[in-house]
């Protein structure tokens, strides 16, 4: 698990060395985690529902697993944000019967990186209508699950570089309150590590890595009025497995 903590803070310091020395950045003031807005911070509570296959000499076991968390998010730098969350967690492994694990404990910490922006389309009342964005989020997070007779945990490494298509919709004098602000669809690769283990109370520690470590990442998100935003994200891998995400959340 060290090595890959290791690799994964290295992608994180060279994503953030080729913002501060390269020579194509395009600094701007647009955040990161948000449609459109000048807050540079944001809350949101989620929930994702999902499964992920994982391996133990060669034998695949099936992972539900379902979080609850809140999150906090900031911009640190015109082309970097930091985000935390904290929740509870729970798993279902089919090689336990199907027992319900209980809640547990999960937290996750991570960052986003604006590469480049790509103007499409820009307004003399309102600014930028239609921009590309290519950014790239890193992120760790921790679960735990225990299960009758034994204790389950796992860890994940996640990073995605993807395309953000905005759409700003906003107009000189919105009417329609029904009408989003700002919408932005996403879509990207995830390269994702799983460190699992079950410590069962009369046998020895069984350890679990991700059968499919490559994804794709579907999402979309709404700006509404007064800076709340709604987001779905969809994550899937190529064993079947995939995640739904719903957040809700508010700009400040």
């Amino acid at each position: 698990m060290n090595e890959r903590i290791t690799v994964f803070m290295a992608i994180c310091w060279a994503i953030l060395g080729v913002n501060l020395f390269g020579e194509t950045i395009n600094q701007t003031d647009t955040p990161l985690f948000r449609v459109e807005g000048d807050q540079p911070f944001a809350f949101c509570l989620k929930a994702e529902i999902g499964s992920r296959d994982l391996e133990h000499n060669d034998v695949y076991v099936s992972m539900d697993k379902t979080r609850y968390t809140a999150e906090l998010a900031v911009d640190v730098l015109p082309f970097m944000g930091l985000f935390a969350e904290a929740g509870v967690a729970q798993a279902t492994l089919d090689n336990r019967n199907n027992d319900d694990g209980s809640y547990g404990f999960t937290w996750g910490l991570g960052a986003d990186f604006n590469l480049l922006e790509f103007l499409i389309s820009e307004s003399p009342v309102i600014g930028k209508k239609q921009w590309l964005q290519l950014r790239v989020r890193a992120k760790v997070e921790s679960n735990e699950s225990n299960m009758p007779g034994a204790d389950f945990s796992w860890y994940e490494y996640k990073v995605i570089p993807s395309i953000i298509y905005n759409n700003n919709l906003k107009t000189k004098v919105n009417i329609n309150p029904t009408q989003p602000m700002a919408v932005a669809t996403e879509i990207g690769l995830i390269f994702s590590q799983i460190d699992g283990k079950t410590e069962p109370f009369d046998e020895e520690q069984i350890d679990f890595s991700e059968a499919d470590n490559i994804g794709v990442l579907l999402g979309v998100a709404f700006l509404g009025k007064n800076d709340w935003i709604c987001r779905v994200n969809g994550e899937l891998y190529g064993s079947g497995g995939g995640s739904a995400i719903f957040s809700i959340g508010y700009n400040f």
